[in-house]
């Protein structure tokens, strides 16, 4: 009875331990499941294999392994169905390639055969450059012209041949091929009051200008008088003239301006000298004074376009030769003088001392920009 009661005894025992084991293990298993890692982890394989056998614990882990390839594949497969997802290739737009110009067959000759066809449509003997009427009316006197701002002297009767200028305007190459060859011209400009609206309208194309040559002044032939409309008419004159060099200052290939304006040489003289006046030793006779004291006009109305010559390294003796006189300053006739009237050879001397006291005047502007004196 006693060892009935023992054996009872121990197997109750292990019982309980078995129980009590099995149920720690159960614990165990429900707080790793709680923590819902990825399956495939490494750790939780490992934790599995601690708390179960090994069978158990290697064919549970290929079933999470199978599991988790098969919820990849499947997400895979809705991913991919899905229009426009980043898995499906997106199909490139077609590039189309606009069709190529075909070249026009000015451009397939030579460039030595366009710049001849460039001069057979502009190149002329002259080009006359004329002002339209701004409005239909004419001064009594249409040789003298007051001081204004919107009145144009026009001649209707004369024929007027129109250059091809809008074929600069067919592309850009033809622009820049021809534009040189049109302002190489010869210019027959108006007047001086036409010259300064011209170059307005040319703006850059200025720098191409070679030879420009004005036809008249309209203006009273007594150069003499000290009556005020002469002086208006000279002051007026004077004032386009600077500003006429202000922009022929960029005309870095101009040769020759010449101008066929009879200055008032009484007016002038009885004036304030101008600022550029350069006094020359020895006796002056009344032409040659009057000479220089032109060139000296000359010189300060057209400072700009002398100074900018300077800075491009033309010398004295080039520069000098741009500006040219009418010859109507020594023909004319003058009661204030002596002789009243030059010939030709006297003439021909008057203009010569023109040009040298334009030379000596850029010489000194030139000493002083170099930094002496001579």
């Amino acid at each position: 009875m006693c060892l009935i009661e023992s054996s009872h005894s121990q197997s109750t025992l292990g019982l309980q331990h078995l129980i009590l084991e099995l149920s720690t293990r159960l614990c165990q298993r429900i707080n790793t499941m709680t923590m819902q890692p990825k399956p495939g982890s490494s750790w939780i394989s490992a934790a599995m294999s601690l708390n179960m056998p090994d069978y158990l614990a290697e064919s549970r882990e290929a079933e999470q392994s199978s599991d988790y390839s098969q919820s990849r594949s499947n997400k895979r497969e809705r991913l991919e169905s899905c229009p426009g997802s980043p898995q499906q290739p997106i199909p490139k737009r077609l590039r189309t390639e606009e069709p190529k110009k075909e070249e026009s067959p000015l451009f397939r000759l030579p460039p030595e055969l366009r710049n001849e066809i460039y001069r057979i449509a502009f190149i002329r003997s002259t080009v006359t450059i004329t002002a339209k009427a701004v409005y239909g009316y004419t001064c009594s006197r249409s040789r003298f012209r007051w001081k204004r701002k919107n009145v144009r002297h026009h001649d209707s009767w004369r024929t007027t041949e129109y250059l091809p200028v809008a074929f600069l305007r067919a592309c850009k190459q033809v622009h820049a091929e021809a534009r040189a060859i049109l302002y190489t011209n010869y210019f027959d400009v108006q007047d001086m009051e036409t010259l300064v609206v011209w170059l307005k309208d040319l703006g850059t194309n200025t720098a191409c200008l070679r030879t420009i040559v004005l036809q008249t002044e309209p203006q009273g032939w007594l150069p003499s008088s000290t009556s005020s409309r002469y002086r208006t008419q000279q002051t007026r004159y004077r004032e386009l003239c600077r500003r006429a060099a202000r922009m022929l200052a960029t005309a870095e290939n101009l040769q020759t301006l010449r101008m066929q304006y009879c200055y008032n040489l009484t007016c002038m003289i009885a004036g304030p000298a101008p600022r550029g006046t350069f006094k020359r030793p020895g006796p002056v006779s009344g032409w040659i004074g009057i000479a220089r004291r032109v060139a000296e006009v000359l010189y300060h109305d057209f400072r700009s376009v002398y100074s900018k010559g300077l800075s491009r390294g033309h010398s004295p003796e080039r520069l000098c030769h741009i500006l040219q006189v009418s010859r109507n300053n020594w023909w004319c006739y003058r009661h204030a003088s002596s002789p009243q009237k030059l010939n030709a050879k006297e003439a021909r001397e008057a203009e010569e001392e023109v040009i040298e006291h334009l030379r000596l005047l850029l010489r000194r502007n030139l000493e002083t920009r170099l930094g002496y004196r001579a």
